[in-house]
Formats: structure tokens, sequence, C-alpha cells
């Protein structure tokens, strides 16, 4: 083997206190230990920095999800506002809390310099946009919009403060309605946020200095190219790989040519390495999402979408195609097969106009219709 059992569970402590704890000396211990080792021990010390690397992601990534299942299921539609608001949610008290929340929000995250939720913002300016135009014009009119898209957009769009807002503002503000759709196959793959970015930007395997104070990363893999040795970089298993269970604790499956596990014979030295990472489970499911546009009226609607940035709301605006009205089926749902042809794709996720339908007054008192229709007929 060439090397002590007590060297490599030493090398462990250090990669484990570095990420686990972003211990900068153990950081700078680990980086220097792989620096001076012979060749031929590099392919040991490698494969626990490895494991010990995947399973950090997987601790990141399960306790992400936890955060995000937490919030999304005590957050009822609607219920963020004020006790008074809730009781009269058409109000004119309900309508200035939503609008001063929801302002807040777009100014908070809706900004040039944060890529990462540009496509969340225009997907959700198209859903409000095309719930106020006519069905005739090829909008959703009286009836209400699914939206439907991947919990991973919120998780990975900036971060878990956006994350927990977002959920906030959509569905304990707006009284977004949301439901489970479809599971997704887990992939170490993901959109890279703002603060695994800054802390992964090195293209070497250096611990971050003790001034940055990073807060720990809301990503499993960012989808850009580093060097080898970079010690956050994971390689994304392959599909046929995931299906295969390791044999112990962190150990990756292997092709069958490569040389055998220099732990053979040591169980000892691998239980040290690997017994006490947490988190050590399963990868939770993931699932795209359909998210029902509330049941706001036209002119609080028409209000909300003046809030959003001209860099959002300059897009050319797809429209619904044009489709025979049905009676909606409570028990039946929406028919899967039925959808095909009648999606749009803008933003993020995709769209289409629901059999669900707003309560009455969604288009505003007389006065405000007349002036919604002299305004389309000069707009022409």
């Amino acid at each position: 083997m060439g090397f002590a059992p007590s060297e490599l569970e030493r090398f462990a402590e250090y990669c484990r206190a570095w990420y686990f704890q972003q211990d900068d000396k153990a950081g700078t211990l680990m980086t220097q230990t792989l620096a001076t080792l012979p060749p031929s021990q590099k392919a040991s010390f490698s494969r626990v920095q490895a494991s010990i690397r995947s399973a950090y992601h997987r601790s990141v990534n399960l306790r992400r999800h936890v955060e995000f299942q937490a919030h999304l299921t005590a957050t009822q539609p609607g219920a963020s506002l004020m006790a008074h608001a809730r009781a009269d949610p058409r109000g004119s008290t309900a309508q200035k809390e939503r609008y001063e929340r929801f302002d807040k929000f777009i100014r908070n995250w809706c900004t040039i310099g944060m890529p990462g939720t540009k496509p969340f913002f225009e997907a959700l300016w198209a859903v409000m946009r095309l719930q106020v135009i006519p069905e005739s014009l090829g909008g959703a009119g009286r009836n209400r919009i699914e939206w439907e898209f991947d919990d991973a957009v919120f998780k990975e769009a900036a971060g878990k403060d956006f994350m927990l807002e977002a959920i906030d503002v959509l569905k304990g503000v707006l009284a977004f309605e949301e439901v489970p759709s479809s599971k997704i196959p887990s992939l170490y793959s993901s959109i890279p946020d703002s603060n695994a970015s800054a802390l992964h930007a090195r293209s070497q395997s250096q611990p971050l200095p003790s001034h940055q104070n990073f807060p720990p990363p809301n990503t499993v893999k960012p989808k850009r190219a580093r060097a080898p040795s970079d010690p956050f970089l994971d390689t994304p298993p392959s599909r046929s790989r995931i299906a295969q269970p390791p044999s112990s604790g962190f150990s990756t499956p292997r092709d069958a040519d490569e040389p055998s596990s220099p732990f053979a014979g040591h169980d000892d030295v691998m239980a040290t390495l690997t017994g006490d990472l947490p988190f050590d489970g399963a990868e939770p499911d993931e699932y795209m999402r359909r998210w029902t546009s509330p049941d706001l009226t036209d002119p609080e609607i028409l209000l909300l979408l003046q809030l959003f940035p001209s860099f959002v709301s300059r897009r050319p605006l797809p429209r619904f195609p044009a489709s025979p009205p049905r009676q909606p089926d409570i028990e039946e749902g929406e028919d899967e097969d039925a959808l095909e042809g009648k999606q749009i794709h803008f933003g993020t996720g995709s769209m289409w106009v629901s059999s669900k339908t707003r309560t009455d007054g969604w288009d505003g008192s007389w006065w405000t219709r007349f002036m919604l229709w002299w305004k389309r007929l000069f707009s022409c």
C-alpha cells in the first residue's frame, strides 16, 4: 500500500473539516498533503477526498430539500396576509398588502444583476399578463392558468433566501395553489446560484482565505468546467451508475477493469473514514410542480404587472392556441393527452389554460371593463 492507515485517517479528517466546516487550516493541510504525495499514492487519497466531497454535496442537497418541503407545506394559499386582510381577500386592505409585498419581492430579486432569477420572473409575468387577456385574443380570460416547472427553480436560482421568499409571495401572498405533478430522476446536475459560484470559483484546490465567510453553497454541481484539482468538483454519475447502490458507505461504483480498493483488508480504516459523515442516505425525490394562478381580479393583476421591470416585460408575449370550450370536470382533472399542442413555454416551465375558473367579478366593475375596452381599442 505504501502508506500507513493512520495517514489516510488524518487526511480524511482534513477533508471532513474542510468540506463540512469550511476550516481554512484543514483545507490548507488537505491541499498540501495531496501536493506532496508520490504518484503511486495519489489515487488512494483522491478517492477518499472524492467520497467525502460527494457526501458533502448530498448533505447540502438534502438540507435544501428539507427546508423547501417544510416551508412549502407550512405556507397556505393567501395565509401570509394579515388577519384582517384575509377576512376580505378582494378588499382594498388585502390588495394594498399584496401590492406592497409583491413590490418588495420584485425589487429584491428581479434585477439585471441576478440572471439566475430572470427565467422565473419572465414566466411569472407571462402567467399574470395572459390571465388578463381575453380568450378570444389568446389569453386565459375567466379561466385560471396552470404553470408547471421544476422545484429546483426555487432551490437553485438564487439561494435559500430567494427560495423562502418566493414560496411565501407566490403561495402565501398571491394565493397560487400548487400540487406535485411528476417525479424527476435525481442527477448531480443543477443550476448554479450566486453563493455557490463565489465559493467554487477556484481553479486550484486551495481553501478560502479566512476573511471570506461565504454561506454554505446551495447547489450540487455547477455546470462549468473546472480544473480537476478543484476540491468541490464532483463528477456527476451516469444514469446507469445512479441505479447501482454503492457497496458500502460512500465508496463509488467502479468499472471492472479498475484496480482493487486500497482499503481491502483495512475495514477498520474504512469505517473510520466514512462512519461519521452526516446525511448519509438516498437522494431526495425531485418533482415538477403545477402552480395554479390566483383568483384575483383583472384590475388588481394589471396593477401588479406594472411592478415588473422593463427587461422582463419587453419580451414578445406568446399566446395560447385557440381551443373549443368544454365543461370542467373537477374529478377528472387535467387530461395529459389533451394538453398536447395547448402548452406554451416562456421563461421557465410550461403553462396552459386550466379548466378551473375565477369567481364572479374577476373582470372588475362595469366602469373598469369599459375603461379597459377603451384602452384596448386605441392601442390596436
